[in-house]
């Protein structure tokens, strides 16, 4: 009785694990450029200074008050006539976009309201 060759075993065998290897991982993608667009001082007046007021006027005033169209404060609730971002709702609105205004300051080439670059890159400003 003859043998079979088994070369082709040999030959096969490390294409088959070559082929069933795990594909290298997809390139992580750029992330985007952001271009400061305000000053830090109007980026403040727009975003920390009213929302936290939202958030503190809570202390003393409950959002969900006996006055439907009460105002808060600096008419964060308010828009025209509506009351759209009234209640429990419009604080949760408020604390998220004092979260996300945190990345916002750290944006490089943003410009104090004198016309001298923010300390961005300070690391007692990042803190």
């Amino acid at each position: 009785m003859k043998m079979k060759s088994h070369h082709w075993l040999a030959v096969m065998f490390p294409l088959v694990l070559a082929a069933c290897a795990s594909p290298e991982p997809p390139a992580a993608p750029e992330a985007p450029v952001i271009k400061p667009h305000a000053n830090m001082l109007q980026l403040m007046r727009a975003f920390p200074f009213p929302h936290a007021n939202v958030l503190f006027d809570t202390q003393t005033n409950d959002p969900e008050g006996p006055d439907e169209k009460s105002t808060m404060v600096y008419g964060v609730y308010r828009f025209g006539d509506t009351n759209v971002y009234a209640k429990w709702a419009g604080v949760e609105s408020s604390a998220l976009a004092l979260s996300e205004v945190a990345g916002l300051l750290l944006v490089p080439g943003r410009l104090c309201a004198n016309g001298l670059p923010a300390p961005v890159e300070r690391e007692d400003w990042k803190k």
